[in-house]
């Protein structure tokens, strides 16, 4: 299924939405003329403040947001193991040019202190795509002149590689000029913000999840969701009432998409169960916009921590294999949605 994914997303050109960002401006630091790689470019970015960055061929360049993670992937049905380690790289790119330029994630590499290049990881960037709702910006992206969006790269590295050593070595297009930019998101002002990494947040939740009272969850804890059984026969979903849509995949897959919840058969038997809303779910009353506290009193704290597209993913295994998450907003520690499914 995954490699059917991956080729059917990176056969989609399709018109992308970009991220409106406001205060976006280059600024020359030296003589006028076409020396635009020593320009300083800056950008206010919503929640994140004003960061700093470089012109490349009259294209601003800027990080935003930088993280360190095993796994990717937000949708249950595609996500990618590191070999190493992920480092994702979120940046801001600006088209000043007076022409359309093309942008792709290979116009972006790291550096390390000797020279070596990382390119970005194409598995990584369909774990993402996929993840959202199949947005494939970064893939020969076109920017009309005065877009400004946003790019979000993954990079497969190795596990003890120290992101303190690493720069951005990138180009404003296919055919821009390389700049070099430090590793890190620089705010105008001499500040700079740490990359958010997974052991960090473990240590964090370890923390809370001391308070909680409740045993691991057992088989039957990680089985249903709003009713709906993992192994239950697909003829048996009729009681939902009419879907919204079904959708037949090539591997065999069946979709239903109903007002709540979605599920997903395989064989004839449900094999994954997702809320759509807080009126969804689990055994344990846990639903979308729960507290993280409330989840860790419920299921205590063996879980798997990984994180995705701004999202904690606190995962607890089955003894069958059933795997229960909760996706966990950062900002709200509050559940974003809930899935079941078998591994």
């Amino acid at each position: 299924m995954r490699n059917v994914v991956k080729g059917a997303i990176l056969c989609l050109l399709i018109c992308l939405v970009t991220a409106t960002l406001a205060g976006c401006l280059g600024k020359k630091n030296g003589a006028s003329g076409n020396k635009d790689e020593a320009a300083k470019y800056t950008c206010d970015v919503a929640g994140v403040g004003a960061v700093v960055g470089k012109m490349s061929s009259n294209v601003g360049i800027a990080i935003y947001k930088i993280e360190e993670t095993n796994v990717l992937g937000g949708n249950p049905f595609m996500r990618e193991k590191a070999m190493g380690k992920f480092i994702v790289v979120s940046l801001v790119v600006h088209n000043n040019q007076k022409d359309a330029v093309t942008v792709d994630n290979s116009c972006f590499k790291l550096v390390d202190k000797n020279g070596r290049e990382y390119s970005y990881s194409s598995d990584g960037f369909m774990a993402i795509a996929v993840g959202n709702g199949g947005d494939t910006k970064g893939f020969l992206t076109e920017l009309n002149p005065g877009i400004v969006t946003n790019f979000v790269i993954p990079y497969d590295v190795p596990a003890n590689l120290d992101i303190s050593q690493l720069s951005l070595k990138a180009r404003g297009g296919m055919t821009g000029k390389d700049i070099l930019l430090p590793l890190a998101v620089q705010l105008e002002g001499g500040g700079t913000i740490a990359p958010t990494t997974q052991p960090q947040a473990q240590t964090q939740q370890q923390t809370m999840a001391q308070t909680s009272t409740q045993s691991p969850p057992s088989g039957a804890d990680m089985a249903t969701l709003g009713g709906v059984y993992l192994g239950e026969p697909e003829s048996s979903l009729g009681r939902l009432g009419q879907y919204a849509k079904r959708n037949v995949q090539s591997d065999g897959y069946v979709n239903y998409v109903y007002g709540d919840i979605e599920v997903q058969c395989a064989n004839g038997q449900v094999c994954m169960i997702s809320s759509n809303s807080g009126s969804v779910q689990t055994d344990r009353g846990i639903h979308e916009q729960s507290s993280l506290q409330e989840v860790l009193n419920a299921y205590g704290g063996g879980y798997k921590l990984t994180t995705y597209n701004g999202l904690n993913l606190y995962e607890y295994v089955g003894p069958g294999g059933s795997t229960l998450r909760f996706a966990v907003n950062p900002a709200s520690q509050r559940v974003s949605y809930i899935s079941i499914r078998n591994i």
